[in-house]
């Protein structure tokens, strides 16, 4: 069974992050890839995917990413997926990791 393009991008682009491996986000779709929520101060696009997952494997040991779910509707993927890790680094520790705004040590 072949599976759509989407559903097939959308396993890769976990792919990436499960794996550290951020050239498996130089593949085209990743262009028009929109995490949901979006993260603030991210460029988006695969350059600003690498940023988070950069960002993710340097605070979190063992950083895994499992899909769960892909649903597909013509071009468009929604994904249910589980991320598992030990966090190394606390919030505001860290330039990848800054505390948040609003919030007080």
């Amino acid at each position: 069974m072949t599976h759509p393009p989407s559903r097939r991008f959308a396993r890769a682009f976990y792919e990436a992050f499960d794996t550290d491996n951020p050239d498996l986000l130089d593949e085209k779709p990743a262009l028009d890839w929109t995490p949901q929520p979006p993260v603030p101060g991210n460029p988006g696009g695969p350059e600003g995917q690498k940023q988070t997952l950069r960002m993710l494997h340097s605070i979190l040991e063992d950083l895994r990413y499992t899909v769960e779910d892909v649903v597909v509707s013509g071009d468009t993927a929604a994904v249910r997926a589980r991320l598992s890790g030990r966090q190394t680094v606390r919030p505001g520790n860290s330039s990848v990791c800054p505390r948040p705004a609003g919030t007080s040590r």
